[in-house]
């Protein structure tokens, strides 16, 4: 087999590495990978000095960043949310703070957890659950349906150090996309909440 002469035979390199690069763009709240990127250096020995060649990969790729929080985690509409105490297990009953004539919740699940053996699923104050209503209107009342965590008496620590808690733990009765289902809240929402649904936040008589 005969060897070219416009190349260069070094042999066996003495060293290999290989780094990796992306370049992200952020649109709104999301980001996105524009290209994928990765470089190989080999380095030779040779008689008189070292010889570096390095190779570079592109890879074009597209692909979005999960911080759609409505569908899948903790969350809602507006996107991802800072990790708070949780004081809501399932199994409590909080208020609920709508007009639409439910007067309690009953946690039923928390949306977004994905849970671990023998621990209680919580929520906190912005977590979308799955309630029934134990006292109201009878049409109501019997009936499976989401809802979203606005207050609760647990304190929790907010980004600038400082602590927060309600009188109550209250509720409110929305659909699947975080839409309320009546059009007052009685007390006030938590900035969390007021955050992350827009719907209830443009509802609420005041946000704490």
């Amino acid at each position: 087999m005969e060897e070219r002469k416009d190349s260069l035979a070094l042999g066996c390199p003495n060293s290999v590495g290989v780094e990796k690069k992306q370049e992200l763009t952020k649109r709104g709240v999301n980001w996105f990978v524009l290209k994928h990127r990765i470089e190989c250096f080999f380095t030779f020995e040779l008689m008189s000095s070292t010889l570096l060649f390095t190779v570079s990969i592109s890879e074009q790729a597209f692909f979005p960043h999960t911080s759609n929080m409505s569908k899948r985690g903790r969350g809602g509409s507006a996107g991802a949310k800072f990790r708070i105490s949780l004081g809501l297990p399932v199994g409590a009953v909080i208020n609920c703070a709508d007009n639409t004539g439910a007067k309690n919740l009953y946690v039923i699940a928390v949306q977004g957890v994905k849970g671990r053996l023998n621990r209680l699923p919580a929520a906190g104050s912005g977590d979308m659950i799955v309630a029934t209503v134990k006292k109201g209107k009878p049409e109501l009342r019997k009936k499976v349906m989401p809802a979203v965590v606005i207050r609760q008496r647990k304190p929790f620590r907010r980004k600038d150090g400082t602590f927060i808690y309600f009188e109550d733990n209250a509720g409110v009765i929305v659909n699947n996309k975080g839409e309320m289902k009546g059009s007052a809240i009685t007390g006030p929402v938590a900035k969390e909440c007021a955050d992350l649904w827009p719907r209830i936040a443009s509802n609420a008589s005041s946000i704490a």
